[in-house]
């Protein structure tokens, strides 16, 4: 949150999308987008954050740590769950993570779109692949393709969100063809540190897509 407030003072959001952003020079309105894209992400995250405190506080999603929950999935060992029922109760090590719906380091640091993506908004990812992706029967791209609209429809209206959400198939693609031929070409001893440069000159024309939507709030 401070992250926000203190890039919010030095770069208003409201700039962007003002009249007074045009009287600035081309070059600076390219770098503009960089701060304002910084902002927007720091006010999800502290709305995020703010939420999942919420939670805590009201004690929802609060499970056994050995039963392995997951964002939006709640636990996964029930086998772990079982016999936690016979130990007494305040003994037992709860967690959070079932509400627990951004992971900061993988949405900022992690090199692929694939990973950004699963990073971000983690109960919604859940839900989307569990009551849309998997109950699909048409092939994997037509899979990924329908589950962004339905994200982007879910998001609302606004034309950016299907212009983001819709082209993200098309990136994914792109970025497994990239790793499919790098990892054939290169030692696997240079695939990890090598990709990572590739995949974020790759993550690029996405980050202007978010970037161009994040100016239009």
């Amino acid at each position: 949150m401070f992250c926000y407030i203190f890039g919010e003072l030095l770069y208003p959001l409201e700039l962007a999308s003002s009249p007074e952003i045009m009287e600035k020079s081309f070059w600076y309105r390219v770098f503009y987008m960089t701060p304002s894209f910084f902002n927007f992400r720091m006010r999800i995250y502290s709305g995020f954050i703010l939420g999942e405190c919420v939670c805590i506080a009201m004690g929802l999603g609060a499970y056994p740590k050995a039963s392995i929950p997951q964002p939006g999935a709640g636990p996964t060992n029930f086998s772990a769950l079982e016999e936690l029922g016979t130990k007494n109760l305040s003994s037992i090590e709860y967690s959070f993570e079932t509400v627990k719906n951004i992971y900061e380091y993988g949405s900022e640091f992690w090199p692929t779109i694939r990973e950004g993506i699963r990073s971000w908004n983690r109960t919604v990812q859940y839900w989307l692949a569990t009551f849309v992706y998997k109950q699909l029967t048409v092939s994997k791209p037509a899979k990924i393709c329908v589950t962004m609209f339905v994200s982007a429809f879910w998001h609302g209206v606004h034309p950016g969100y299907y212009l983001c959400l819709c082209s993200a198939p098309l990136f994914l693609f792109v970025e497994a063809e990239v790793e499919k031929a790098f990892k054939l070409s290169a030692p696997y001893s240079q695939q990890y540190p090598f990709s990572s440069i590739l995949m974020s000159y790759h993550h690029w024309p996405h980050l202007i897509v978010l970037q161009a939507l994040a100016l239009k709030h």
